[in-house]
């Protein structure tokens, strides 16, 4: 028995070891409980001193290995572990699958961990996932069973935290450390599994209030990759007392997060790894950070904001859609995934994206229902950079990576779609001041998803009337409709008819001849080139990377048709 309190200094290991793993007996018979046989970092029975702790500093690290049982507390009051690492040297404990902190006294004063660290730091336990309880608080994981007490048995395998222990993170603990020095809660408690590649397993308790102490994980002592569910079901969603969700990822192997259930984190800073939403929403109810790597498979919904910070680049997996009233991206990028369908459509009230930072909607649309069509129409255009897509803003690396470039972000006021297509987009119900965003061609004027008779009709009245604008057929934001313009529609109209190859190689000079030309977009190319020259031409060649490169989707209901139009 190690008598605490007990201060284990920056980078220093305290280690417990218990080679007995059987009971002690007398010709057979076994002489005590599983007491005799234990290591045990504990104090006096009789005391009640908040201060009777053990306080890694940072850098410090408790281990606990061998065959036989470790415990923290005694074996009628346990003690707390004041872990005050920081983001460059956490607290640690190092527990394998017969380690246990006593919870014979109930919700104790004296039966809590206390993390006081700083950022991301704080107290980090490594343990194996091997626990399962299934008493008045169903609890698996890392917050596992007390073993058996009897006399006569060791008790079954189980891990460091078991539910009441959990629950007190935030009630209790001593107000200083053991060398005199306050407590101030706050940082990270960090769980980083040492199971082997694959494993999972499932969180569903929390702390019994509300407190400023994040709950980490991390995958660094597993031996591949793995997986912590959570399901805030299990027990009334005290998940979401914990101050936050923050995923990690020190070592090589992917660590996931998963949510098994609705849950109300409020705030998500992710370092690494994977949250993968399991098709369910993930509400909060403050402010949303988002910062790292991929969360996939649902809808990220914050009551207030959610604020992308920090470089790289955050991920929303396939599947997966933003809802917030705020959006921000301050840095960086946040990326949304292939998907292309309305249930990927995200819907933000106000979005700022700062000088530098990105959002990229690769395939997908987005609704602004507080954010002007001259903002959207600026972030797009200076991501857009004439086409090359390879600016910050507002930008589509599916309309990037396309070849030919035939697709694009188009941007409608709510009202200019509510005119030609009601009030129904992508599954939303939209106003007439919502700016609605669409992956589409170029020249889908009215979000229809193809370039038909009636957007060429809202294209030649914006170019004979001097409008602007996508709904009137300025595609390339740059204020005006002309050839750049009918070079980008155009050729987007050639792609869906299967007329490109034929299209292109008039325009290239290669065949200028009638011949293979009686197709209603091929009419309006050789219209065009007459209109504007050879600076439409090139327009629509540049816009096609690889000559000979086409797509073969065919429109229908388009009917022949030869119009003039006025040159400006």
């Amino acid at each position: 028995v190690v008598r605490i309190p007990v201060l284990v200094t920056s980078g220093s290991t305290l280690t417990l070891f218990a080679a007995n793993g059987t009971l002690s007996t007398v010709t057979g018979v076994p002489t005590g409980n599983i007491g005799n046989t234990a290591v045990a970092l504990r104090g006096p029975d009789t005391a009640v001193n908040p201060n009777d702790s053990v306080t890694l500093q940072a850098g410090a690290t408790l281990v606990m290995a061998g065959p036989g049982d470790k415990r923290i507390g005694s074996s009628n009051q346990g003690k707390p572990i004041v872990g005050r690492g920081t983001s460059a040297a956490e607290a640690t404990i190092r527990a394998d699958g017969r380690t246990y902190m006593t919870d014979i006294a109930v919700d104790n004063v004296n039966t809590n961990f206390v993390v006081a660290g700083s950022g991301n730091g704080g107290l980090r336990i490594e343990a194996p996932m091997n626990a399962d309880y299934s008493g008045a608080i169903p609890t698996s994981g890392f917050f596992g069973l007390n073993p058996d007490q009897s006399p006569e048995t060791l008790g079954n395998t189980y891990t460091i935290m078991s539910p009441s222990r959990f629950a007190g993170i935030a009630s209790g603990g001593p107000a200083q450390g053991v060398d005199g020095s306050p407590i101030s809660r706050g940082g990270v408690l960090t769980l980083a599994a040492s199971d082997p590649a694959g494993a999972s397993g499932t969180i569903n308790n929390g702390p019994e209030v509300i407190t400023p102490i994040a709950l980490g994980f991390d995958n660094t002592a597993a031996s591949g990759p793995i997986v912590y569910q959570i399901d805030p079901t299990g027990n009334g969603g005290k998940i979401a007392n914990f101050s936050g969700l923050v995923l990690k990822r020190s070592g090589p192997s992917t660590v996931t997060t998963r949510l098994l259930n609705h849950t109300s984190m409020e705030t998500l800073h992710q370092l690494a790894g994977t949250l993968d939403l399991n098709g369910k929403a993930f509400s909060t109810g403050g402010a949303t950070l988002v910062s790292g790597n991929t969360i996939g498979g649902g809808t990220i919904s914050a009551q207030f904001l959610a604020t992308k910070t920090g470089t790289g680049t955050y991920t929303l997996g396939a599947g997966s859609r933003l809802i917030t009233p705020l959006l921000s991206v301050s840095s960086g990028t946040l990326a949304l995934s292939v998907d292309g369908s309305s249930a990927s459509t995200s819907r933000v009230g106000t979005l700022s994206i700062a000088a530098g930072a990105t959002m990229d909607l690769v395939d997908n649309d987005l609704i602004a229902t507080n954010t002007s069509v001259a903002t959207i129409q600026s972030a797009i255009s200076n991501a857009r950079n004439g086409g090359a897509w390879n600016q910050t803003g507002l930008t589509s690396s599916a309309a990037r990576n396309a070849t030919p470039k035939n697709k694009t972000l188009g941007v409608l006021k709510g009202s200019e779609y509510i005119g030609v297509a009601g009030t129904n987009f992508d599954g939303y119900n939209v106003g007439s001041n919502d700016t609605l965003v669409k992956f589409t061609y170029y020249g889908d004027t009215d979000f229809n998803g193809l370039v038909d008779f009636d957007d060429y009709s809202r294209v030649d009245a914006g170019f004979n009337n001097n409008r602007t604008g996508w709904f009137n057929g300025d595609v390339d934001y740059n204020g005006i409709v002309d050839f750049d313009d009918y070079s980008l529609i155009d050729q987007a109209f050639n792609t869906q008819s299967g007329t490109l190859r034929r299209a292109m190689a008039y325009l290239d000079g290669s065949d200028r001849s009638d011949a293979g030309m009686d197709a209603p977009s091929l009419q309006l190319v050789m219209e065009r080139l007459s209109q504007f020259g050879e600076q439409y031409a090139a327009g629509f060649l540049n816009s096609v990377p690889e000559p000979g490169i086409g797509a073969s989707i065919v429109v229908t209901g388009m009917a022949a048709m030869k119009r003039r139009r006025r040159a400006r």
